[in-house]
């Protein structure tokens, strides 16, 4: 993906988090790349399918538990033989190969749409937009639900809260409804209804994810009530979610709001802890 997309921004987030996914670390990966662009996630399924096709066959197995990545190929060492470390990794090359040579090949239908500038080619008009709910300041990202604002840091996910993924708040939320933080475009909408993202005019572009490993939740709970393309105003309702539904699942609910090109900016100040109510500025940018 890296060496094919014409979008210098792409090239650099998908080098980045393409390294740190092979630690183990994907979500930034997914959510950066693979689910915005669509086509790496294909091959990468289909890379994953056949590496695992053959550790299934070859009856690979780990001998410890821990995390995903490459470290973990130490963890297939045991009973004294190299018979399941050698097997994993011939899986392993398989998957990235295989995972590669697939991703090349459909980046010539899906790369060759794009201008070297990143930018598509115009599409047709999309339907009149909801009127707004609240008005919008440039370079301002507003609550997209009621609740309490937490910091980065605090956020129980180390994903999140470490910044791998930009910049940004939580917000342990009052209801379960997530509305349009600026006037923008959807460019994500993950078919688990569970998260969205969001670009604004001025250039902000926005992750937010509604709970923590709620992707496990296969969508119960969720609700999407937009889809990529669209064009959303300030306070316009993105999604819906069950917060009981949530809680059964054994999952915090803390809705994460996070900047991910935060670097295109000088500046980027967050609200300090406290209750806030939709629409409400907690994020501010600068140049």
């Amino acid at each position: 993906m890296a060496l094919r997309t014409r979008d210098s921004k792409i090239r650099q987030t998908a080098a980045s988090t393409g390294l740190t996914a092979l630690m183990g670390i994907t979500e930034p990966v997914l959510y950066g790349v693979n689910l915005p662009k669509k086509y790496p996630l294909v091959a990468a399924m289909i890379g994953g399918g056949l590496g695992g096709l053959y550790a299934g066959l070859t009856h690979t197995h780990r001998f410890a538990t821990g995390s995903s990545g490459i470290p973990a190929v130490l963890l297939y060492l045991g009973d004294d033989t190299l018979t399941y470390f050698i097997n994993i990794i011939i899986a392993l090359v398989i998957t990235a190969i295989s995972a590669a040579i697939i991703a090349l090949i459909l980046s010539f239908k899906y790369e060759k749409a794009a201008k070297p500038d990143g930018t598509a080619e115009p599409a047709a008009a999309p339907a009149a937009p909801a009127q707004p709910v609240f008005t919008v300041e440039p370079a301002t990202v507003y609550a997209p639900v009621d609740g309490n604002v937490i910091a980065m840091e605090q956020i129980p996910d180390a994903t999140f809260s470490s910044g791998v993924l930009g910049k940004g708040l939580g917000i342990e939320p009052d209801s379960g409804m997530i509305v349009a933080p600026f006037d923008g475009e959807i460019i994500q909408a993950a078919d688990t209804g569970h998260a969205v993202g969001i670009a604004s005019t001025d250039g902000i572009e926005l992750l937010i994810h509604v709970g923590i490993d709620t992707v496990e939740m296969d969508g119960n709970g969720f609700t999407m009530q937009v889809a990529e393309g669209d064009q959303v105003k300030a306070g316009q309702t993105l999604l819906t979610f069950d917060r009981e539904a949530i809680a059964k699942a054994g999952h915090p609910d803390t809705v994460v709001i996070m900047l991910t090109n935060a670097d295109d900016f000088g500046t980027v100040d967050c609200a300090p802890a406290g209750a806030v109510a939709a629409g409400t500025q907690i994020i501010h940018t600068a140049k």
